[in-house]
């Protein structure tokens, strides 16, 4: 095992001992503390039994496994692993798993918490729903007599209010700060336009400054981290994107230390979920996409940041050493505190669905133990919904096509387009249904390279709309040949 020293260290006696009493524990510590990658090992020595680990996102479940794999002196797959879509590194002997929620949510339907060791919810303050079903499946277990311990832990956590909720034992950990300084450019609030010049303006600034350390730059998304990487080549620095979509080795690469400057180029995972080295300036661009209620339906809407956001982006460049954070936004913009729980901004559809599925049917969901509980007027909407598309019965619960539907890895209403359209169209809807759950284009930006162009006539030549063009390429491209997004085209495969 590591012997290197972290903050969180210093609480693991208490937290042995809370764990021997049964209670729910809360763990808030600040990110770079060690608590994501040091407490799920001490949960396997404390207690027999698989310790599953719930994640936010999958870039942080391959990371996290890996380190902790290596930590532990083991080898990835074996005593530590992570399983997320599509993606499976785990085996019989595996005792600390890794996962995302929704690979949460399927293990707690097909065998719920009576073999777990322990349950322990990551990065809590992210609230998508997915997590606070999590938490309340696993409360309702345990008040049913599951002796599966549950610990919750946060960078960012509203400690008291949290624990008094939960009825739970909090345990906070200190971490490791240096002082950084705030620096703003622009006026008004967070924006996207003209986006990518300003980040390099930004960058361009840093350099000529010589900093002392690697840059860390947040952005909404994988489109914009594409744009910003072509914008800054050239430059005498190694530009590293950070985000979900890339794999395992390429982000292996971009946590070893390596010589000179680097430029990570990072979405919100890098916020709370992932500690990238040596960085020592920030570039916040101040926006995220972030799902909420729009015309009946839950969307991804591109909006700014939390003042807590603000905050916890801007101590990873005090990590190391001083540190320095350019704002693109105006200093007198006011910010919201804090995010709000998903559970509270979106249509309940796929929560629901899913609850269904884990054994919590309909009719008892408002009296389950959330940490916040859903808004009544939105789970009677969803509810009213999936009784009309035949997803639940009168009584609420799923019907012989709603468990169909729940078994698909897509959401409440791009499962009921999936699950008997007719047949000759069963083929082209799945594809469609791939297409708009995967939400982005299968083909490499900007103009062909050299021998793409012949091969995309080829395959696109008669065309007549994006669609055709998106199904032509889902059915019969080849990523190399074609100029296509391996990773896209192989997950909507």
């Amino acid at each position: 095992m590591s012997s290197e020293p972290m903050p969180v260290d210093a609480v693991r006696p208490r937290l042995e001992q809370a764990l021997s009493g049964g209670a729910v524990l809360v763990v808030a510590a600040p990110t770079g503390s060690g608590k994501s990658t040091r407490i799920p090992g001490w949960l396997a020595d404390a207690r027999p039994g698989p310790v599953l680990v719930v994640e936010p996102r999958r870039v942080a479940c391959r990371a996290l496994a890996t380190w902790v794999a290596a930590q532990r002196g083991g080898v990835l797959g074996d005593e530590v692993g992570y399983r997320v879509r599509f993606d499976d590194r785990s085996g019989p002997s595996t005792r600390i798993l890794f996962v995302t929620p929704g690979v949460a949510l399927n293990r707690l339907a097909e065998r719920g918490t009576a073999d777990l060791a322990a349950l322990m919810v990551d990065e809590l303050h992210e609230r998508s729903w997915e997590i606070d079903l999590v938490v309340a499946l696993a409360r309702r277990a345990r008040a049913r007599g599951s002796e599966a311990r549950l610990l919750l832990c946060s960078a960012t956590l509203d400690t008291e209010a949290i624990t008094q909720r939960l009825d739970a034992v909090c345990i906070e950990a200190q971490g490791r700060r240096f002082p950084v300084q705030i620096e703003h450019r622009g006026e008004g609030l967070p924006t996207p336009r003209e986006l990518e010049p300003r980040v390099v303006a930004a960058v361009d600034e840093t350099l000529r400054h010589g900093p002392a350390g690697d840059v860390l730059v947040f952005l909404p998304g994988k489109g914009e981290i594409e744009r910003c990487a072509r914008a800054l080549a050239g430059r005498p620095v190694t530009v590293c994107p950070v985000h979900g979509g890339l794999p395992p080795e390429q982000l292996t690469r971009a946590f070893a230390e390596a010589p000179g400057c680097r430029v990570f180029l990072a979405t919100n995972v890098a916020e709370t979920s992932l500690t990238l080295p040596g960085v020592t300036t920030v570039i916040d661009a101040g926006l995220v996409r972030r799902r909420q209620h729009q015309a009946g339906r839950s969307v991804l809407a591109l909006v700014p940041i939390s003042r807590a956001s603000m905050d916890q982006r801007a101590g990873r460049a005090g990590r190391v050493a001083p540190g320095r954070c350019v704002r693109l936004w105006g200093a007198r913009f006011e910010p919201e505190r804090v995010t709000p729980p998903e559970i509270e901004r979106v249509e309940l559809d796929d929560l629901v669905l899913r609850a269904a599925a884990c054994g919590l049917p309909a009719p008892e969901l408002a009296d389950a133990p959330w940490i916040d509980p859903p808004p009544e007027f939105a789970l009677r909407a969803a509810v009213a919904r999936l009784r009309e598309a035949a997803t639940l019965d009168a009584e609420g619960r799923l019907t012989a096509v709603g468990r169909a539907r729940a078994r698909l890895p897509v959401s409440a209403f791009a499962a009921r387009i999936v699950v008997d359209p007719p047949l000759a169209l069963a083929g082209t809807v799945a594809d469609v249904v791939a297409l708009m759950e995967l939400g982005r284009d299968l083909l490499l930006p900007g103009a062909p390279a050299d021998g793409e162009d012949e091969a995309r006539r080829e395959l696109f030549g008669g065309a007549v709309d994006e669609v055709e063009l998106q199904l032509r390429a889902l059915r019969g491209g080849r990523a190399r040949r074609d100029g296509m997004l391996s990773g896209a085209l192989a997950g909507a495969r």
